[in-house]
C-alpha cells in the first residue's frame, strides 16, 4: 500500500512539473514578436498561465506528500488567484 502512495505521489510531482514546463515554455514563446494574431496570442497566454499555476499544487502534494484534501488552503489560493486573473483580463 505504501508503494501505492508514493507512486502517486510521484506521478503527481511528474504531472506538475510538466504543467509548470508547458505553461513557462508557452508563456515564452507566446510573449515574444510573433506573427500570431492578437487574439491566439491573448488566449494562448492566458492557457499558459493557467497550465503554469494549476501545476502548482501538484508539485506541492508530492513536495509535502499531502493529500488534496489536506490542503484546502492551497487549493483555495491557486482558484481565488485563477479567478482574479479571469476577472482582470490577465
Amino acid at each position: 500500500m505504501a508503494t501505492k502512495a508514493i507512486a502517486r505521489f510521484r506521478m503527481r510531482g511528474l504531472l506538475g512539473i510538466a504543467l509548470i514546463a508547458v505553461g513557462i515554455s508557452l508563456a515564452f514563446v507566446f510573449q515574444k514578436s510573433s506573427d500570431w494574431p492578437a487574439h491566439v496570442k491573448t488566449i494562448a497566454l492566458a492557457a499558459a498561465y493557467c497550465t503554469g499555476i494549476g501545476g502548482v499544487p501538484l508539485m506541492e502534494s508530492y513536495v509535502k506528500q499531502l493529500e488534496f484534501s489536506e490542503m484546502k488552503a492551497s487549493l483555495k489560493a491557486v482558484g481565488s488567484l485563477l479567478g482574479m486573473m479571469l476577472l482582470l483580463n490577465l
